[in-house]
């Protein structure tokens, strides 16, 4: 499970930059140190509604500029 973890940590600064996602794992981390699937739940919930923030966003730009 931690190397799942810390390969999240490396995907992460990629989608989201590095510095907002340094400040944003290491408060989860802090509040849930010994129980690592409520990390990666937050994480997934985390990753899942900026996807889909981010595709809507891009969704509307691009097809409200080509109308």
């Amino acid at each position: 499970m931690s190397s799942f973890i810390d390969r999240f940590e490396r995907v992460m600064p990629l989608l989201f930059g590095s510095w907002g996602t340094m400040v944003i794992i290491t408060a989860v981390k802090d509040y849930v140190q010994k129980d690592s699937a409520i990390f990666v739940a937050l994480m997934l919930v985390y990753l899942i509604t900026t996807l889909v923030f981010f595709g809507s966003v891009g969704y509307i730009v691009f097809f409200g500029r080509r109308s």
